[in-house]
């Protein structure tokens, strides 16, 4: 006799946003950051950064000389609050300067290396990636060989087709299927937004058109009481 399956509850909605409680820690983990512990603060600028590279650049702060650093992505009016919005209500001198350029995809990084060395370290981290839906190509994108996708399984034939490429299977190897061998076929053109099915074809096809973008805003040194505009 079969079982009969245990009903589950089901949570239909919006993924519930950050809780004050949640608010709370973020901003006392940014205060533990204040000097003395830090010296050196510096606001960061990410664009088509995935978690990963993320990831990499928070072990590499990690590894920073004289106690590392510390990288914090969040909301940034909580940030703000952490720092102080106001010179009156600023946390420590010129900590409101700091906040006021934190806006949009930035983030809040604490060292006790300077920002030399810091610019240093995002360039390591300035590599090319795969783009993404709604990036611009940066170029364009032909396949003028009958043979471009012969490392590809041909198992993947009908998934690549659903994707707009016509091809085949000959010979155990995948082929464009096209009448005219000498016409190239465009994947994308430069300027163009890119559609996610695009984006999973430069992906299949190994071009990565985006490039991750890392790079400091603003740098104030609490030691010596000195903020400067980066950017």
């Amino acid at each position: 006799m079969p079982h009969a399956k245990r009903t589950r509850a089901v949570t239909i909605g919006k993924v519930p946003t950050k809780t004050r409680q949640d608010k709370a820690a973020l901003i006392d983990r940014i205060r533990a950051c204040f000097p003395p512990q830090y010296r050196h603060v510096v606001v960061l600028e990410y664009g088509n950064a995935r978690n990963v590279t993320l990831q990499g650049l928070r072990e590499a702060l990690k590894a920073l000389p004289d106690g590392g650093g510390r990288l914090f992505l969040g909301p940034t009016r909580v940030m703000q609050v952490a720092l102080g919005r106001t010179a009156a209500d600023a946390q420590f001198a010129d900590a409101h300067c700091v906040g006021e350029r934190l806006r949009g995809k930035a983030g809040l990084l604490f060292s006790n290396a300077d920002a030399a060395r810091l610019s240093q370290l995002l360039n390591e981290f300035n590599v090319p990636t795969y783009a993404r839906a709604g990036d611009v190509a940066s170029e364009d994108v032909l396949l003028p060989e009958h043979d471009v996708l012969a490392d590809l399984p041909t198992s993947m034939a009908p998934q690549l087709r659903q994707l707009g490429l016509p091809v085949r299977a000959r010979h155990d190897r995948l082929q464009l299927d096209v009448q005219d061998e000498t016409a190239p076929i465009r994947v994308c053109t430069a300027g163009e937004v890119l559609r996610p099915e695009q984006c999973v074809l430069l992906k299949l096809l190994r071009r990565p058109l985006a490039q991750v973008r890392l790079r400091l805003l603003c740098h104030l040194d609490t030691r010596r009481g000195t903020f400067r505009e980066l950017d």
